[in-house]
């Protein structure tokens, strides 16, 4: 089974409340609570919450992510013959070809090469985001060590960084110093930053001779990762496991802040460094699906740098702020995305796509809309429907790549019916399969996030595609320009039964100033399952199971839920109002409400809990409601409070401050929130607890986080429990430090002494 992801966001008015479905907004309403708003809490949808597994993350296994295959480093690896006989076949993707090993070591997300520190710190989620990974002074010496090596074009990919950045290479004999070592080996690769060592490999071999593709991996050595890799990708892009090659899924994990500092700059579809939309696919489907439908066309350009990809790395190297000194300026102007930066013949701002004037005052569309492809659009009336110059033949390239997003009106759904196809042909070249790898078209008509994908002539003239709701994608994607490409009409076909509804409703909001945030969330899709309900009365939260008070709830479903909240404000008090579910089997819950809290402590319940009551220190946590094939029961109402308890704070320290928290036998759940000012760190000198020992500090147990991560995850927080004295100083790499005490009668609290450095 599997539920596509839904949320929903309900907003107090007045005393009734009101189901929103929709796209996800940056400025939610607000729900007024004694002059406060009340802190986040999300309803999720699906088959996998992410509260089952998303706080006690297995390690990443190194070897998983390759497979058996030896690459031969052959220059015809990029060609075969075509099917029709007398066409080239193009180049493929660089990552397709690349090794999987180099010197005997794995080969991190398609084209990275990691240290064995680097390596265990990813594993270990510590990361490597920092400035001793940066070139000292962002001096970058290279040599060329390799015959065979396209110089030019490599010497164009070093231009182009220094060009739109304050980098400088320069090329040296002096191999006693970090530097580049550009050599021709088995594709294109690099390290992530610079190495502690005298040289560092660069691969640009065979196929890998593109100014883009030079700048991909120059853009690795200097410290960028891909983008997709970002904390916060699941916001912009959808990866389909379904159709990634096997054993290459943890190629698209994404990283922590611990180990990508995006530096506040926004996701990217047309980073140098993005995934394509088919990278590692097992079957020519797409593996990451854009949430602008119409970006999927951008990602994994390699034309070169993106503005956002210029302005990251001036944020890393300091080069805006060298530019403001040399330019006299104390501030910079620019606004909108854009940087200033210093010229020869004077200082001026660079603006990113979709804005104008002097300080990129004027926003003259969205950031993407001039770099998307002419025939690119949303759809919204009967038509005929074309891939580029048809009937004559389709341009390569971008300029040959299109997303039709078709929207019906309301009841109807789009038809989609053929009167020509003719594409480039399949080839071996999905993890050995035959599939549509160069040219082709894939139709979206149940799940907007990939379809069914054709080429050759795959598709007769008066075949139709229906769409099962209102939206249908379809994505023309190619690499040659062999063939006339297609054409098909658009009809809109209503919907028996179905009439327009008329739907008004109101809200009030309220904006003040506080440390939280209010109920946000968003549908990808209409959606007909039974779902969970959340209500917000009386400055109070309430869960229900679906259909509760009416009917039990359904077999085979899960739902969820998110609260979160600024760490040191609110306290977590959860209370069964109702709760019946299916009893145990075999001494294991099936049907369950399972509770994770901070530090990855869990609770499960099932059978009848009526009147029990889950208290954790801080209001981040996650709920999760999963049911199995059979027996159902009434379900639950479960009332969620946000508690300002008196341990609970928010302490702001100067530089150079000392202090001390310490905990009475009484207090029980706290937690605290230390904030350095800007450019200092939090240091703790001292812990004295007396706190119950367990296994683990599995009962009782203090949690500390320098991370800024509220759930305080285990592989990266202090943990600590027992009697024994702490002096091993514990400094935050944030500016911030988090501290949660959960403890019980047996044990009388702590003492923490803390420094401002």
């Amino acid at each position: 089974m599997g539920y596509s992801t839904l949320w929903l966001s309900l907003a107090l008015c007045l005393s009734a409340f009101a189901a929103v479905k929709g796209n996800e907004t940056t400025e939610p309403p607000l729900m007024p609570f004694d002059g406060q708003d009340p802190p986040a809490v999300t309803m999720f949808d699906g088959q996998d919450p992410p509260a089952v597994t998303m706080f006690d993350e297995q390690d990443p296994q190194v070897i998983t992510m390759f497979d058996d295959e030896e690459f031969e480093d052959d220059d015809e690896s990029n060609m075969a013959e075509n099917e029709e006989g007398e066409l080239e076949v193009p180049l493929r993707d660089f990552m397709d070809t690349n090794p999987t090993e180099v010197k005997g070591d794995p080969v991190f997300e398609g084209d990275i090469l990691l240290t064995q520190g680097q390596w265990r710190a990813m594993r270990e989620r510590k990361g490597i985001a920092y400035e001793t990974s940066y070139w000292t002074n962002g001096n970058v010496p290279y040599r060329f060590v390799s015959s065979g090596l396209n110089q030019d074009v490599i010497r164009s990919g070093i231009d182009h960084w220094m060009e739109h950045t304050c980098l400088t290479f320069e090329e040296t004999t002096n191999t006693n110093q970090p530097h580049l070592k550009f050599i021709y080996g088995g594709g294109c690769y690099s390290y992530i930053g610079q190495l502690n060592q005298n040289g560092q490999d660069i691969s640009i071999g065979s196929g890998c001779d593109y100014l883009g593709i030079v700048a991909h991996e120059i853009g690795h050595a200097i410290g960028f990762f891909h983008e997709q890799s970002r904390p916060d990708r699941d916001d912009h892009v959808v990866i389909n496991y379904e159709n990634i090659q096997d054993n290459r899924e943890s190629n698209f994990n994404k990283y922590s802040t611990n180990a990508i500092n995006s530096h506040n700059i926004p996701y990217d579809y047309s980073s140098d460094m993005h995934y394509g939309s088919t990278g590692f696919t097992i079957n020519g489907k797409t593996t990451i699906a854009t949430k602008d439908r119409l970006a999927q066309t951008l990602i994994g350009q390699r034309a070169g740098l993106s503005h956002r990809d210029k302005h990251l790395a001036n944020i890393m190297y300091k080069c805006t702020d060298k530019w403001l000194t040399m330019c006299g300026v104390t501030t910079d102007p620019c606004q909108n995305g854009g940087y200033y930066r210093f010229y020869e013949t004077g200082c001026a701002c660079v603006c990113p796509p979709g804005t104008s004037g002097s300080n990129c005052e004027t926003e003259t569309g969205n950031y993407y809309e001039a770099l998307l492809s002419p025939c690119s659009e949303i759809v919204t009336t009967e038509g005929t429907l074309q891939s580029p110059n048809h009937p004559n033949n389709y341009p390569t390239g971008p300029e040959g790549q299109c997303v039709k997003w078709i929207q019906a009106p309301e009841c109807y759904v789009p038809k989609v019916t053929f009167s020509a196809f003719n594409l480039f042909g399949q080839h071996p070249y999905c993890s050995g399969n035959t599939c549509c790898y160069f040219d082709a078209l894939e139709i979206r008509t149940d799940n907007l996030n990939y379809g069914d994908v054709f080429c050759s002539d795959q598709i007769q003239p008066g075949r139709s595609f229906i769409g099962t709701g209102r939206e249908m994608v379809l994505y023309f994607r190619t690499k040659t320009n062999y063939r006339t490409g297609w054409s098909a009409d658009l009809t809109f076909e209503k919907q028996e039964g179905c009439e327009p509804a008329s739907v008004s409703t109101t809200s009030t909001s309220t904006t003040t100033t506080t440390t939280t945030t209010a109920v946000t969330s968003t549908t990808e899709e209409e959606e007909t399952n039974p779902n969970c309900l959340l209500e917000y009365y009386n400055g109070k939260y309430y869960w229900s199971s679906p259909d509760f008070g009416m009917a039990e709830y359904p077999n085979d479903f899960t739902c969820g839920l998110r609260g979160s909240a600024s760490p040191g404000v609110y306290g977590l008090l959860l209370k069964m109002n109702t709760f019946e579910t299916q009893g145990k089997k075999n001494r294991r819950c099936v049907d369950k409400v399972q509770v994770t809290m901070v530090g990855g402590k869990t609770r499960t319940l099932c059978g009848n809990k009526t009147g029990s009551k889950v208290a954790s220190p801080s209001f981040n946590f996650e709920l999760s409601f999963t049911t199995d094939e059979a027996i159902t029961a009434q379900g639950y109402n479960i009332s969620v409070e946000f508690i300002p308890r008196k341990c609970n704070k928010v302490l702001t320290p100067a530089l150079g401050e000392t202090g001390t928290i310490a905990t009475s036998k009484y207090q029980r759940l706290c937690e605290y929130r230390i904030v350095a000012p800007a450019g200092s760190q939090v240091r703790i000198d001292e812990i004295t607890p007396s706190i119950l020992d367990s296994d683990n500090c599995k009962k009782d147990h203090l949690l500390i986080n320098g991370n800024s991560e509220v759930m305080y995850p285990r592989e990266t927080s202090t943990v600590i429990c027992g009697s024994n004295q702490v002096t091993s100083p514990i400094t935050s790499t944030t500016g911030e430090m988090y501290i949660a005490y959960t403890g019980s009668r047996r044990s009388q609290g702590f003492t923490l002494d803390y420094t401002i450095v």
